[in-house]
């Protein structure tokens, strides 16, 4: 575990992370378990201490979650944002593979609201 020997002005601790990032201290230390996030450095104090950067992987990973990506697929797709000009084919197709398949519940969804639609307008005639 990293130490960092002096408070740095640009660093904060997990509280802030977690006021500014609206997630809990216990998601974020998943989330750094999960090695969605790096490991924090730690004061001598054993707090540890988050940059801007992992604010704003944080908000990654809740944008990615809210859109439906899996853990597995977030960690992909910050690994294309790390290395953009190494990124693999696989991880560059890997949001068209997640639009198709929305698109295709979708479709599955639209076609059972029709369906419940008609049972419920057959329901109220009886």
């Amino acid at each position: 575990m990293p130490q960092v020997p002096e408070p740095d002005a640009s660093k904060m601790q997990m509280g802030e992370v977690a006021k500014l990032t609206a997630l809990s201290v216990d998601a974020i230390r998943f989330y750094e378990r999960r090695t969605l996030l790096p490991k924090a450095p730690r004061t001598a104090g054993r707090f540890r201490l988050y940059s801007h950067e992992d604010v704003a992987q944080l908000g990654f990973i809740r944008q990615m979650q809210g859109l439906g990506f899996s853990l597995s697929e977030i960690r992909q797709l910050s690994g294309l944002r790390e290395h953009r000009s190494e990124a693999c084919s696989e991880v560059k197709t890997l949001p068209m593979a997640k639009l198709k398949n929305v698109r295709s519940n979708l479709e599955s969804w639209n076609s059972s609201s029709v369906s419940w639609l008609l049972i419920y307008a057959h329901a109220i005639r009886s």
